[in-house]
């Protein structure tokens, strides 16, 4: 069958962890309120706006990287490397143990529906 052309010079999003749904990051965000939900990208969510939940979400070797102190409209992103040094509050989102990179070694659960990187288990 014949698909759907993309918008031009727009790269398909890769579906998004969020919680237990999965997002089409090309028409949704995951909202981090109570609990973890796909929205509409435009929508308000009261709460933190993901752009990843796991590296699953990221290209390459690229990690999913939240902000403890930032902006609540894009808490989280994909980087190279979770700002964490100085004044960087960065806190690397995972799903298991082995998503992790050190000085960080165990996935830990929050009350937020998602798993941060932690030194302790």
């Amino acid at each position: 069958g014949a698909g759907t052309a993309g918008t031009a010079g727009m790269p398909s999003g890769q579906p998004m962890t969020c919680g237990n749904e999965t997002c089409d990051a090309n028409n949704e965000f995951c909202c981090a309120g109570f609990g973890l939900t796909c929205l509409p990208k435009g929508q308000i969510c009261n709460g933190a706006t993901l752009g990843c939940t796991t590296n699953a979400d990221c290209d390459g070797n690229d990690i999913c990287c939240i902000s403890i102190t930032g902006d609540a409209s894009a808490a989280s992103s994909c980087k190279a490397q979770c700002d964490f040094m100085g004044g960087g509050r960065d806190r690397q989102l995972c799903q298991v143990d082995g998503d992790c990179r050190p000085p960080f070694r165990f996935c830990t659960e929050t009350i937020f529906g998602v798993n941060i990187c932690t030194r302790r288990g």
